[in-house]
């Protein structure tokens, strides 16, 4: 059940860590925020036992302090863990910067030199894989890789804000290309405000582009809370009839918004509570809860022309978020890329149409 719902994403990142612990040489540097899926703690557990696996992890409220009854959250639980079973140069910190170490990222280390990087939205915990629509990407290029080993080294023992926002990788984009990957511009986080401010502007520019013709997205968080340009942009997409809006948006409520073309005001599909009729062995479904359904960070722009271009990424798209938070947030600037990001989001907008179709006894 779980190879099923992890899919992709879980074979993935289990094949970075499994590839770490059969070569000895090879060696791990990771992000992680959500922490509790149990066959990634056991894998970074056995690498902790052999020297070979860093890690920060996030101790914000969420994750760090006892609660009423004096139950730890499984982070801390976890970093007792591996402590206790750490050798040589492994080693876990914890912080937070401003309010969430946020990545989610997985580096692998040959000899001591970066080669590849893991990625995207997903957080490495059991609604990460199994609940949330989410995504990952592996850079299988040493220069890339690099730059993600450069930041992670550059947070190690210190995990500030204030400290992080001074550095050249808080205040610049970095671009990478090559004949293997395509050109990939990467921003990471906490950033000033300013920057922040002009980060968010240029993408809600680029949205409104006289060349933009549709735009796909799948995006977390899209209350009207959500601070900066580009998540106001978004939501108020749908109302201009020369793009093509097509997306979903999970939001704090539990609620599932949905924009389609035709609609302007959009469709409100409460994802979470519905009733559904659905066939064995699926209709006993289970309540998501308090999880997210649709985690995504991504927006797709011209997926079908040679301008297309993808946003992805860890960062939630609002100011507060590129401000506070430990994020990265990658365009990628290729057709096959978007492309497979435009089915994503075409799949999970026409997914819940139809679900919240069912739910009201009406047919399309």
């Amino acid at each position: 059940m779980y190879v099923w719902m992890g899919f992709n994403a879980r074979r993935m990142i289990l094949d970075l860590l499994q590839e770490a612990l059969s070569k000895n040489s090879v060696t791990v540097e990771m992000f992680a925020y959500d922490f509790n899926d149990p066959v990634i703690a056991q894998l970074c557990l056995k690498l902790a036992e052999k020297g070979k696996i860093r890690i920060i992890l996030d101790n914000s409220s969420i994750h760090h302090g006892a609660d009423k009854n004096g139950k730890l959250p499984r982070e801390d639980d976890y970093e007792e863990r591996f402590l206790k079973r750490a050798k040589g140069q492994s080693g876990i910190f914890r912080c937070k910067f401003g309010r969430y170490s946020h990545c989610k990222e997985i580096i692998l280390k040959e000899n001591g030199t970066p080669v590849k990087v893991l990625t995207g939205s997903t957080n490495f915990s059991y609604t990460g894989l199994y609940i949330n629509a989410n995504h990952v990407l592996v850079f299988e290029d040493p220069k890339v890789a690099k730059f993600y080993s450069d930041v992670f080294n550059c947070c190690w023992q210190d995990g500030k804000a204030s400290s992080f926002r001074k550095t050249n990788y808080a205040q610049e984009v970095f671009n990478f290309a090559n004949t293997e990957i395509p050109s990939t511009d990467i921003n990471v986080s906490p950033h000033t405000s300013d920057y922040a401010e002009n980060l968010l502007d240029s993408i809600s520019s680029n949205l409104l582009d006289p060349e933009t013709s549709s735009v796909v997205f799948a995006v977390m968080e899209m209350g009207k809370k959500s601070t900066g340009s580009l998540i106001s942009t978004l939501r108020n997409l749908h109302k201009n009839d020369s793009i093509f809006t097509y997306g979903v948006t999970d939001n704090s409520s539990g609620e599932i918004s949905l924009y389609k073309p035709g609609r302007r005001n959009g469709l409100l599909i409460n994802a979470k509570g519905v009733s559904r009729e659905l066939p064995r062995p699926f209709k006993p479904e289970h309540s998501l809860g308090l999880a997210h359904a649709t985690h995504h960070k991504f927006i797709v722009i011209n997926f079908n022309k040679p301008s297309a271009k993808v946003y992805c990424g860890s960062s939630n798209l609002s100011l507060g978020g590129e401000i506070q938070n430990g994020d990265n947030l990658l365009c990628i600037e290729d057709t096959d890329v978007a492309t497979v990001f435009a089915i994503e989001g075409l799949r999970l907008t026409d997914h819940y149409n139809f679900r919240s179709l069912r739910d009201k006894g009406r047919e399309k």
